[in-house]
């Protein structure tokens, strides 16, 4: 895409009670099907992840976050994307409240000072990525 300026012209903007409006929107450029879609799961966040162990604890109890990711995106498959593959971002929605109860996780947000709503959503990025990972595979 380069760092080319849009100039608004007649393709890209209209004429609405007096008036104009240009469409400088560019998404119509970027694919909305794809099979690389992620979530913002960045290193940054898997660094702060690592920081307070949280690769350790999916490690750990690697049967209990792939059991709950699968719920999870058997959720967004069956019920948000009508039996298609779910978006990442589509799984994060069913994940999340799966794991504000999840006493697993709460014990370690507990012991490593990182009850904050953050470090869970970071963490379920970091289990769907692995999930994902998984799916590639097969």
């Amino acid at each position: 895409m380069g760092s080319r300026p849009h100039t608004p012209n007649a393709e890209n903007s209209c004429y609405t009670n007096g008036v104009v409006r240009h469409n400088l929107c560019i998404t119509h450029l970027l694919p909305l099907e794809s099979e690389e879609t992620r979530v913002s799961l960045t290193e940054s966040k898997i660094k702060d992840l690592q920081d307070k162990k949280f690769d350790k604890l999916f490690e750990k109890h690697k049967a209990e976050w792939t059991e709950v990711t699968t719920n999870a995106f058997e959720t967004a498959r069956d019920n948000i994307c009508g039996g298609s593959k779910p978006r990442q971002d589509d799984v994060l929605k069913m994940l999340l409240p799966m794991l504000e109860p999840n006493e697993t996780l709460r014990k370690h947000q507990e012991q490593h000072h990182a009850r904050y709503k953050r470090f869970r959503e970071a963490f379920a990025e970091y289990m769907i990525d692995k999930y994902y990972e998984n799916l590639e595979e097969e």
